[in-house]
C-alpha cells in the first residue's frame, strides 16, 4: 500500500506555572478539529514540513521541542503517516494564516483538547505531549557531512574537507534545524566538521565556537 507522508506539531503556550494551552485548528473541508499538519513536499524533511505547516495554518512562529510520536491511518487506498513534534509558540499574537485550509484557531486547556479533538489518533499525540512535550531544551548532536574518504586524502586527517555531497548537505541543513531555535553552534576544529555547520551559522548570524577537544582521537 502506498504511503502519504505528513508532519505536524502540538503548538502550545504557558499562561502560568499551572496552566498550559494548546492550539486546535478547524478545517472546514473536513469539519474537524485537529493539530496543524500537512503533506511533506518533495525534497523536504518531515520536521521542516511540520515547522512550515504550523506557520501556514496558525500564523504563529514557534520553537520545536521533542518529537512526540508517529501515527498511521488509512486514507482511501493509501496509508497516511504523520510525525508530530512539540512546538512552543513565540510571541503573544500570530500573523496571517491560510484561511482556505483553516477557518478557526482556538486555544484550549489540555483537558478541553481531549474533548474537542475529532480523531482518536490526535488524542494519542496529546497523551505523549502531556508526558514529555513541554519545558525542554533542544540539544542537537550532529555528525559532519560526507567527507572526502581517508584513502583519497594525503594530508593531515584534521584537514580532510567535505566532499561535494557533504557541501550540498551543509547548504540544505538550515531547513531541518531551524525549528529548534538554535542559539549557539559548537564544532570540532576539524575542517570537515566546521565546514558542515558554517553555512547554517552564517544564515542564523551566529558565531561558530571551535573546540579542539571535540575529536575522534
Amino acid at each position: 500500500m502506498d504511503v502519504i507522508q505528513a508532519a505536524g506539531a502540538v503548538l502550545w503556550r504557558r499562561l502560568s506555572e499551572d496552566l498550559i494551552q494548546v492550539a486546535l485548528i478547524h478545517r472546514p473541508r473536513y469539519d474537524d478539529w485537529s493539530f496543524p499538519k500537512g503533506k511533506v513536499e518533495p525534497g523536504e524533511t518531515e520536521i521542516a514540513c511540520a515547522f512550515r505547516e504550523v506557520l501556514e495554518e496558525t500564523g504563529f512562529e514557534s520553537v520545536f521541542g521533542p518529537e512526540l510520536c508517529k501515527i498511521e491511518y488509512p486514507v482511501g487506498d493509501f496509508t497516511k503517516t504523520v510525525r508530530y513534534w512539540s512546538a512552543q509558540v513565540i510571541g503573544e499574537s500570530g500573523g496571517a494564516y491560510d484561511i482556505t485550509e483553516v477557518d478557526q484557531i482556538i486555544w484550549v486547556t489540555i483537558a478541553d483538547a481531549y474533548a474537542k479533538l475529532s480523531r482518536p489518533g490526535d488524542k494519542e499525540v496529546l497523551k505523549n505531549f502531556e508526558k514529555f512535550g513541554v519545558d525542554t531544551v533542544p540539544l542537537v548532536l550532529l555528525r559532519h557531512g560526507k567527507a572526502i574518504a581517508r584513502e583519497e586524502w594525503q594530508g593531515d586527517d584534521g584537514d580532510r574537507p567535505l566532499a561535494v555531497l557533504g557541501q550540498q548537505q551543509a547548504k540544505r541543513m538550515l531547513a531541518t534545524y531551524l525549528p529548534f531555535g538554535i542559539s549557539e553552534i559548537h564544532t570540532s576544529d576539524a575542517v570537515r566538521c566546521y565546514e558542515t555547520v558554517v553555512p547554517m551559522a552564517r544564515s542564523l548570524q551566529l558565531d561558530t565556537i571551535y573546540w579542539s577537544q571535540l575529536s575522534e582521537y
